[in-house]
C-alpha cells in the first residue's frame, strides 16, 4: 500500500507564487494524516494541525494546536477504475466527506 503524507490544497485566492505563500505561513506543522485547504487572505503563525481543516477568510490564526477528525477528507481514485468519472481519474482524488472538514473563518476572536 502507498503511504501518503498530508493533503494540502492551496486555492488561488490564498496565493499563486511561492513568495506569496511563504509570507502567509510561519512555523506550521501538519500531521501526515491531515487534510488542509487554504483560501483567502489568511495567515497561519505557529500552528500545529492534526485533522481535516478548511481555513478561509481574512486574518491570522496563531499560537494554536488544532486537533480535528484525524482522517483524510480525500480518497485516492485509481485511473484504471471503470466506476469513476473521467475527471476524477484525471485529478486522482475525490472528496470522501466534505462535511468532516472543520471550517475556520478568520478573523475569529477565539483564534
Amino acid at each position: 500500500p502507498l503511504n501518503f503524507g498530508p493533503f494540502v490544497v492551496l486555492r488561488p485566492s490564498f496565493g499563486v507564487t511561492i513568495q506569496e505563500i511563504r509570507t502567509k505561513l510561519e512555523d506550521v506543522k501538519i500531521s501526515t494524516r491531515s487534510t488542509v485547504i487554504l483560501s483567502g487572505d489568511i495567515n497561519l503563525r505557529h500552528v500545529n494541525i492534526d485533522g481535516s481543516y478548511e481555513f478561509h477568510g481574512s486574518g491570522t490564526v496563531s499560537q494554536q494546536s488544532l486537533q480535528g477528525t484525524g482522517d483524510h477528507a480525500f480518497i485516492h481514485v485509481h485511473a484504471q477504475s471503470d466506476l469513476q468519472a473521467e475527471y476524477l481519474k484525471i485529478r486522482g482524488y475525490d472528496f470522501k466527506n466534505v462535511s468532516s472538514l472543520l471550517r475556520i473563518t478568520a478573523p475569529n476572536p477565539s483564534l
